[in-house]
């Protein structure tokens, strides 16, 4: 009978045990799920930061490129005026802008992007080889809200 007790309050002992590291296992994966929630919770927020990151990047090398070809445009129509005058010439080119509809390629390139056009004239020095200088400014901007980016290229060319 003595070994029948030993064995009974064993058991009771071990039923005990289990109950008390039940509790712990439920609070071991409760702090599992938590840890796993706030790691991709950081992870999710990286993504959308990188997302816009790329975004403005892509934005600007567009605008830059915009300007570019704004540049290239008020290049164009001031040096090859024909028989209009730099100051007309000049004068033309500062009233425009240019958009995919009208002056940039249209497409997917250009969407969402505006180039805004400047031009200053000025007669050149006496004894200088040049009769008129154009300081051209082209002004671009791609994109929307806060991937919105703006180059600006300006570029000084004589006649």
């Amino acid at each position: 009978m003595c070994l029948r007790i030993t064995r009974n309050q064993q058991h009771q002992r071990q039923q005990s045990r289990r109950s008390q590291q039940s509790g712990s296992a439920l609070v071991i994966a409760i702090f599992v799920i938590v840890v796993m929630s706030s790691l991709a919770m950081v992870l999710t927020n990286n993504l959308r930061q990188e997302d816009s990151n790329l975004s403005l990047d892509v934005n600007q090398t567009r605008a830059w490129a915009a300007a570019q070809s704004g540049a290239d445009w008020a290049l164009a129509r001031v040096l090859n005026r024909g028989a209009e005058t730099a100051v007309s010439a000049c004068t033309g080119v500062s009233s425009t802008s240019l958009t995919p509809s009208s002056g940039l390629t249209s497409g997917s390139g250009f969407s969402h992007c505006q180039v805004a056009l400047n031009c200053v004239t000025q007669t050149a020095a006496p004894g200088d080889d040049v009769s008129d200088r154009f300081l051209l400014t082209a002004t671009a901007s791609c994109g929307r809200g806060a991937a919105k980016a703006e180059q600006v290229i300006e570029v000084l060319a004589y006649d």
